[in-house]
C-alpha cells in the first residue's frame, strides 16, 4: 500500500502574524528612512547658513559694516556682498542700523547694526538674527514669526537664543510666547530660566492658532511687569525641517 502524504500549509492565522511583521518592519524602515532625510536636510540648511554668517562677518570685519544687500551676485556692487546659496533654497536679508530693526517697529532697543537672515526651502527654514535687543521694560518683542508659520505649518519648531534679565532676583524665569498687542495669529507660552549673565536657551515649540484674523503672531519675552527682570535677548534662531 502506497501511504500519501498530507502537507500542511499556512493557517490564517499564521499567515496573518506574518503580514503583521512585515508591516511593522516595513513602518520601521521608513520611520528610520524619514529619520535620516531629516537630518541630512537639518545638516545641509545649518552648514549653508553658518558659511552665510561667516560671510557676513567678513565683509564686516573689512568695512566696518554688515552689507545693504546681497541680490547682486555674482558681482557685488559696492555696499553688497554675494553669498554662496544652495540650490533649491531663496534667502531673504535686511540689515537695521542701532536702534531700529524692519518694519514693523517692535519695542526693545538694538546697540548697533545688526541683521536678519533667513534661508529657505520648501521643507525646511532657518531663520537668524545677531541682534541684541533689551527690553524698555520687563517686556521685549523681537521678530514676527507668522510668515514663518504661514509657510511651514502648525509643526514643531526649534528656538534659539541667548537671554538675560536685568534683575532675576523677583523671577529667575522669563515667559516666551507670541502676541501681537492684544493677541496673534498664532501663540504658544513657554517659560525658560534666567540669569544676570548671557546663557543659549533652546525651546522646542508647536504653535497653535489663537485668532486667525490677524496677520502678525511677535515672539516675545516677558519677565513680568514692576519687577525689574527686564530681558535681553540676542542671537535668536528658528529651525523647521521636516
Amino acid at each position: 500500500m502506497i501511504k500519501q502524504k498530507h502537507l500542511r500549509g499556512f493557517t490564517i492565522v499564521e499567515l496573518l502574524i506574518v503580514i503583521v511583521v512585515i508591516a511593522i518592519l516595513a513602518a520601521i524602515s521608513i520611520v528610520a528612512y524619514n529619520g535620516i532625510q531629516q537630518r541630512a536636510r537639518l545638516s545641509q540648511i545649518q552648514t549653508a547658513n553658518v558659511q552665510m554668517q561667516k560671510s557676513l562677518e567678513l565683509f564686516k570685519a573689512e568695512t566696518d559694516n554688515y552689507p545693504s544687500s546681497i541680490s547682486s551676485c555674482p558681482t557685488p556692487t559696492t555696499d553688497a556682498a554675494c553669498l554662496a546659496i544652495p540650490s533649491g533654497y531663496t534667502v531673504s536679508y535686511v540689515r537695521f542700523s542701532a536702534g531700529t530693526r524692519p518694519s514693523p517697529v517692535f519695542s526693545g532697543t538694538a546697540s548697533e547694526q545688526n541683521y536678519e537672515l533667513t534661508l529657505r526651502s520648501d521643507t525646511s527654514v532657518i531663520y537668524r538674527s545677531n541682534a541684541e535687543r533689551t527690553g524698555t521694560n520687563e517686556f521685549l518683542q523681537y521678530m514676527n514669526m507668522a510668515p514663518i508659520i504661514d509657510q511651514y505649518g502648525l509643526k514643531q519648531y526649534q528656538i534659539s537664543f541667548d537671554i538675560k534679565s536685568a534683575n532675576p532676583s523677583p523671577s529667575n524665569a522669563m515667559n516666551v510666547y507670541m502676541q501681537n498687542g492684544s493677541g496673534a495669529k498664532y501663540t504658544f507660552s513657554i517659560n525658560v530660566p534666567v540669569t544676570s549673565s548671557y546663557e543659549r536657551r533652546t525651546i522646542t515649540v508647536t504653535p497653535s492658532v489663537w485668532n486667525d484674523t490677524m496677520a502678525d503672531s511677535v515672539l516675545a519675552f516677558y519677565g513680568a511687569y514692576n519687577t525689574g527682570n527686564i530681558p535681553s535677548v540676542k542671537n535668536l534662531e528658528i529651525v523647521r525641517v521636516n
